[in-house]
């Protein structure tokens, strides 16, 4: 995990573009619910530096939040936000600087290993090398069935809100932040001031 951060730093330097945005992670949930025992499991296995907060100390820190004293409050300093469609364009075009060919509009039938070689079925051509990457996302467990790799797709769920408060702009020092509840929690009691 920690090297991770060094590797955006190396990738953002080589493509001459900030990837990164490092403005902390404010994680907000129940402490017998999905996020934080994960948070909790993540910190000890990654040796990651957090700041568990009450409700009063994310309250005087981030005035634009509130967060109800039944929540457990965990804030990552590290953390941040990676802006995706500019970190894949700049990981294909490393990779082209690197040598690497990139075959679009084609659809891949499948693929076998021989002994010292891959080869890649399309439904224009056959391509064979030396090493073989799988990114297939949803489609993995077709590609990679053979192998007998247990995968189990899921859908996440995410919501993005858009808000006029400059209060929770991460140029304005507020941390990119998540939460998680159960149905009997309102919305309400975790909401920015923009509500008042």
């Amino acid at each position: 995990m920690q090297r991770a951060y060094t590797l955006w730093d190396e990738l953002s330097q080589q493509c001459e573009e900030r990837l990164f945005h490092q403005v902390g992670l404010l994680e907000v949930g129940r402490p017998d619910g999905i996020v934080i025992p994960c948070v909790v499991t993540s910190v000890q296995q990654h040796g990651l530096v957090v700041d568990q907060l009450t409700a009063e100390q994310i309250n005087s820190r981030f005035p634009a939040f509130r967060a109800p004293p039944d929540l457990v409050d965990v804030f990552e300093r590290e953390a941040g936000y990676l802006k995706a469609e500019r970190c894949v364009l700049a990981h294909v075009t490393m990779a082209k600087r690197h040598g690497a060919k990139f075959r679009t509009g084609e659809i891949v039938i499948g693929w076998q290993a021989q002994r010292r070689d891959v080869t890649v079925t399309t439904d224009r051509a056959n391509y064979t090398s030396a090493k073989l990457v799988v990114a297939a996302g949803a489609w993995a467990n077709q590609f990679l069935h053979d192998l007998q790799i247990p995968l189990r797709i899921l859908a996440k769920h995410l919501h993005w809100y858009v808000s006029d408060h400059a209060g929770i702009r991460a140029e304005e020092g507020a941390p990119r932040f998540s939460t998680s509840y159960q149905k009997t929690t309102s919305m309400d009691s975790l909401r920015s001031t923009t509500a008042d």
